[in-house]
């Protein structure tokens, strides 16, 4: 099957920035490297979004012709991911080792056989993909559809890749997973002032978390094949998770909750791990972290911080305490009493529970979230991941897949994507210095001519100037600075303009 060129120019310059399409099974590619999706037959024409997100200078284009073929339009476009010892995999940069490493689509495991524990079989596990999800005590501004569009263009260039594996090769598509946080000190806070009274809390993030997935799907990002919410996970699988924890020496309780013990966590894992895997170097020790203040006897933020062995440490389990003479509204039994998880340990324990789940299908490979979370949440992920295994891989003989063995990684691929700034400053819910992706996706402009209107598409061109990186040369993992009047916002409506113009015509000329 050929491959057919298409030319679309994306600049006012005829001489610049030609965009080369090739059709093939619906699947596009041009000249910067940028991958497109899209449906054409003789009675529909739907464009989609640009599929690819990543590093350019990965791509090569080679053309190629035949002896018997007479199309001169007629070329294949190849990529190292695309080569054949490649297939199976795509390479993506990997924060924890800071360096670009292929992601495998599938794993070979060996199973013991059920009737005769001398026999093993061989079996293809899929890829698991785990994404941190929103705190959904707001509506979610454009840094989250930033984070979220990037990692949707990275996801559909995984599925695309397994769909075009053989049945023989791979048994199982990818995995992916989103926890929702619908348990956190804001979302209580912003209950709290909702509305007169105060509202329940899990009420208002069950109301944000659908606004959330409203504007996904309006953004076009596929949504998670599992969402793990953190109240629903608590009693079965966060509480026992951190009894584990205990029964494995790396916490301590006070007055107030339970804590992680960072200093012994080191000592007992030092030949296996260290703490701050994905902290900046100087963040790793507890130098880092201001000594407390001094006590005036009033300061609870000084009382709290003098109650941990170590700055470092992090609270597991927050109990039940009073809020402004009126008890918390929310709150679960525990051999430590009534409270709440603390917000590290909720992933690391829904990814064990979904781990579980799956274990005979998928393997968690890659964890992803904006850079934000890097640090301190998800390098205390992998601590506390690390010592919820520890034991088992000290006093076991034998190699059980769940052990911490020495040079094995809890997850071995890290994926973040970088900061969207407005103003010079990040984009935070917390800075009040945010637009939300409502606010973009229906703006307040009526002068729109309607014939402009059928073709704008508010959704795409923000995918689009996601998928270039701002109007950049940089990755999705470089911060870049959202304006409505940048050029590149423009540019990036007008370049999808022509390419759904140029479907249209070239649909009537198919046609």
């Amino acid at each position: 099957m050929s491959w057919r060129r298409m030319i679309i120019n994306t600049s006012t310059n005829s001489t610049s920035n030609t965009l080369l399409l090739l059709r093939k099974n619906n699947y596009c590619c041009s000249k910067k490297g940028i991958l497109f999706n899209y449906y054409l037959n003789n009675t529909n024409t739907k464009i989609l979004e640009p599929l690819f997100l990543g590093c350019y200078r990965r791509w090569n284009h080679t053309k190629t012709s035949t002896d018997n073929d007479d199309d001169n339009d007629t070329f294949v476009v190849m990529s190292s991911e695309l080569e054949e010892k490649k297939k199976n995999s795509l390479t993506l940069y990997n924060s924890l080792s800071e360096s670009e490493k292929e992601i495998p689509l599938f794993f070979s495991s060996e199973e013991n056989d059920d009737d005769n524990n001398n026999n093993t079989k061989q079996n293809k596990k899929g890829l698991a993909w785990y994404t941190c999800g929103p705190t959904t005590y707001a509506p979610a501004h454009l840094g989250h559809a930033r984070t979220y569009v990037c990692l949707d263009i990275v996801r559909r260039i995984l599925e695309y890749k397994a769909d075009t594996i053989t049945t023989d090769d791979i048994q199982h598509r990818p995995l992916f997973v989103m926890n929702i946080t619908d348990i956190d000190d804001k979302i209580i806070l912003a209950a709290a002032s909702s509305c007169e009274g105060g509202e329940d809390p899990l009420s208002l993030a069950r109301r944000y978390e659908e606004e959330f997935w409203k504007d996904m799907d309006e953004l076009n990002c596929l949504r998670p094949h599992i969402v793990t919410r953190v109240s629903e996970y608590v009693e079965s699988d966060i509480v026992p998770y951190i009894e584990k924890l205990c029964s494995n020496g790396f916490t301590y309780e006070t007055d107030d909750g339970v804590y992680f013990h960072i200093r012994e966590y080191e000592a007992k894992t030092n030949k296996f791990t260290k703490y701050g895997k994905l902290a900046p170097s100087s963040a790793a020790t507890a130098d880092f972290f201001p000594p407390p203040p001094p006590d005036d006897g009033n300061s609870n933020t000084n009382n709290k911080t003098k109650k941990k062995k170590d700055p470092r440490d992090f609270v597991l389990w927050k109990k039940k305490k009073k809020r402004k003479d009126e008890e918390e509204t929310i709150s679960w039994n525990s051999p430590w009493g009534e409270g709440r998880p603390g917000w590290h340990i909720e992933c690391s324990a829904m990814i064990e529970a979904i781990s579980k789940l799956f274990k005979k299908t998928h393997t968690f490979r890659v964890h992803a979230g904006g850079i934000d979370l890097k640090f301190p949440h998800h390098t205390n992920e992998i601590a506390q991941a690390e010592a919820y295994h520890y034991c088992e891989s000290s006093s076991s003989n034998n190699n059980n897949n769940n052990n911490m063995k020495e040079e094995e990684e809890w997850i071995p691929h890290w994926v973040h994507t970088g900061h969207l700034h407005i103003d010079g400053l990040k984009m935070s819910k917390s800075l009040k210095n945010f637009i939300t992706i409502q606010e973009i996706l229906h703006p307040n402009n009526d002068n729109t001519n309607s014939i402009l209107k059928i073709l704008s598409s508010p959704a795409d061109n923000f995918r689009l100037w996601c998928l270039t990186a701002g109007g950049g040369s940089s990755s999705y993992r470089s911060n870049v600075t959202y304006s409505e009047d940048s050029g590149s916002m423009k540019e990036a409506g007008r370049t999808r303009e022509r390419i759904v113009q140029f479907l249209i015509e070239a649909t009537e000329w198919i046609n």
